[in-house]
């Protein structure tokens, strides 16, 4: 739809919420109240009902993302109680694979157009507000091993960088084997073995 274009020189006012979820690649975003921020891998971007703003990717980089329109009385409360708010527009969630699901489920739901599946869109948006809102939170008051281990998965999961434990380890200040202990203990698998498994559910995909 032609509300949906627009350009970096005019931007944009919506007359509805987003969610604007960034899983690979960089650029920058800008809106009325929360002005001008970097965004990349990991970043949620809310953007609110009469609110203006602009984004767009790097272009030698570009960037992946999934989005979502949504509206209603309980946005709007929840907007109203300060739980999300046009000055904090852009949300640090990281690589969350329940976020992604959740994306998934609302394309699949469009897709098949079942019985119901406009109360199964509405229920998954609100999921993914609320778990964005709650992995900022944390992240926000968590050590440095979670936020460490957040962006290890992201770089992991990018299907053409497959790096070196080593290398990887360097480039987040740990040695390999404090890089390797740090991320099995918050996950429960070696990097390697959370490789594989990107792997094996990108191929199922």
């Amino acid at each position: 739809p032609d509300l949906y274009q627009f350009g970096w020189g005019k931007g944009r006012i919506l007359d509805e919420f987003q969610m604007v979820y960034i899983t690979a690649g960089e650029g920058e975003f800008e809106s009325a109240s929360g002005g001008k921020k970097a965004v990349g891998a990991g970043a949620v971007m809310l953007l609110f009902p009469g609110e203006w703003h602009r984004y767009r990717p790097r272009k030698d980089v570009g960037w992946d993302e999934y989005w979502v329109s949504f509206d209603g009385e309980i946005p709007h409360r929840l907007a109203e109680n300060g739980f999300i708010s046009p000055s904090a527009p852009v949300l640090s969630v990281g690589s969350d694979e329940r976020v992604l699901q959740h994306y998934q489920a609302i394309l699949d739901g469009v897709r098949g157009e079942r019985i119901g599946y406009q109360q199964l869109i509405a229920s998954k948006v609100m999921v993914i507000l609320a778990t964005a809102l709650a992995i900022a939170r944390r992240q926000n008051s968590s050590d440095r091993h979670e936020i460490i281990v957040s962006e290890a998965k992201l770089l992991l999961q990018q299907p053409e960088s497959m790096v070196s434990i080593d290398r990887l380890a360097a480039s987040l200040d740990l040695s390999a084997p404090q890089f390797r202990r740090v991320f099995k203990e918050h996950t429960g698998v070696s990097p390697h073995q959370y490789y594989n498994q990107m792997r094996i559910s990108r191929a199922k995909e």
